[in-house]
């Protein structure tokens, strides 16, 4: 959770001395971290197993893809979605849109923590 409340602060603070393209491209990556953490931790939780070591990210996503509820699946689209978001944010020299980019980062990774929330 702290990573999702510090990609919405550096989304908004204008008061750091990088520039506005930096801090969102910094926003969607804690956005996208923020998620996968809560979501393989809660899926170790919830099939009572442990997360392996090295290639969590991929592991984690294809849990919840293979998980029969609904909202599960859910997540792994999302979880999808953001992660391409964060590759791109992370790996590409030019990004069009950023600020929308990160609006639906947020906005991904905030349906991600509620339905985590629900999944219990």
């Amino acid at each position: 959770m702290e990573y999702y409340n510090l990609a919405k602060e550096l989304s908004r603070d204008k008061t750091f001395t990088s520039t506005e393209e930096a801090r969102f491209r910094s926003a969607i990556s804690r956005a996208y971290y923020s998620v996968i953490i809560q979501a393989r931790t809660q899926i170790c939780i919830i099939l009572s197993i442990q997360s392996p070591y090295g290639n969590t990210h991929a592991w984690t996503i294809g849990k919840y893809s293979s998980h029969p509820d609904g909202r599960a699946k859910r997540i792994s689209a999302w979880l999808k979605r953001l992660k391409k978001r964060r590759e791109k944010a992370d790996y590409e020299n030019y990004l069009p849109n950023i600020e929308s980019e990160l609006l639906s980062a947020l906005t991904e990774a905030e349906k991600i923590l509620n339905e985590l929330n629900m999944l219990k």
